[in-house]
């Protein structure tokens, strides 16, 4: 078993990190856990002046035939979410710093992944937007504004939901806004077609009234017709929530949707 190390080149004079992440995957039980289902992301604390704390998402234990996937047909998760987050910088698209990432192998087969970033204190839209009664709509237009920035730099974040997209509100009342989970994403030269940026939005919340509302708000930001976009939104909408719908009942035919 060997590992496979790569280190952000900022960061490469940082022996503290350095060795930090040399460490890992020794020592990621010892770390702080924030979120545990197939993934698993923990908070630590790192003995070096430029990066004191650092989050470590481990990705899902590779079996079987995802081994020879990822090995040789596809990069791993752990790979994409730091390579798409230089990227999403480098288009002026924040996201919490890529440090490093690191692919453990056995029997020249990948098995286990980690992904090393700067923590973040953004919170995710889904409280203000999708779970509160009224939902916020201040925020709700200045996320629609954000995800047609999204577009206009060519970013097609193919997971774009309420959680992974998150906020801070500044003191001037307006929001910043970034991204995380990065792994899954498309870049373009230029804005996507209009289509594609359509259904790029109909992920991030179920509820129709503030799916309808930031979809007439980005048509606003886009100067395009809002009745026309929020009609064409609308449908691909019903489309893909009934899509999914299908497919949980496939996956899980003894639950109600």
């Amino acid at each position: 078993m060997y590992k496979e190390i790569t280190i952000n080149e900022n960061y490469r004079d940082d022996r503290a990190l350095c060795d930090f992440v040399e460490a890992l995957p020794d020592r990621f039980a010892g770390g702080t856990l924030i979120f545990e289902k197939r993934n698993t992301i923990r908070r630590f604390t790192v003995d070096s002046a430029s990066v004191p704390e650092v989050i470590v998402k481990r990705f899902h234990r590779l079996k079987g035939i995802k081994r020879l996937i990822y090995t040789f047909f596809r990069t791993t998760k752990a790979s994409r979410a730091y390579h798409n987050g230089l990227e999403l910088l480098a288009r002026g698209i924040d996201t919490p710093e890529p440090l490093a990432f690191i692919e453990i192998k056995s029997g020249r087969l990948v098995r286990d992944c980690y992904f090393i970033s700067r923590p973040t204190d953004f919170k995710a839209i889904r409280g203000p937007l999708n779970d509160a009664t009224e939902f916020d709509r201040p925020l709700a237009r200045a996320f629609a504004a954000f995800a047609a920035r999204l577009h206009e730099a060519g970013v097609l974040h193919h997971d774009l939901n309420s959680t992974n997209t998150i906020y801070r509100a500044e003191p001037d009342g307006s929001y910043s806004f970034s991204v995380i989970d990065t792994n899954r994403m498309d870049f373009t030269d230029g804005r996507p077609p209009l289509d594609a940026c359509i259904a790029n939005i109909v992920r991030f919340t179920r509820r129709l009234d503030l799916f309808e509302y930031v979809a007439r708000s980005y048509a606003e930001v886009c100067g395009l017709d809002p009745d026309a976009f929020a009609a064409d939104a609308l449908t691909a909408k019903h489309r893909f929530d009934n899509a999914r719908r299908r497919r949980k009942r496939l996956l899980h035919p003894t639950r109600k949707y």
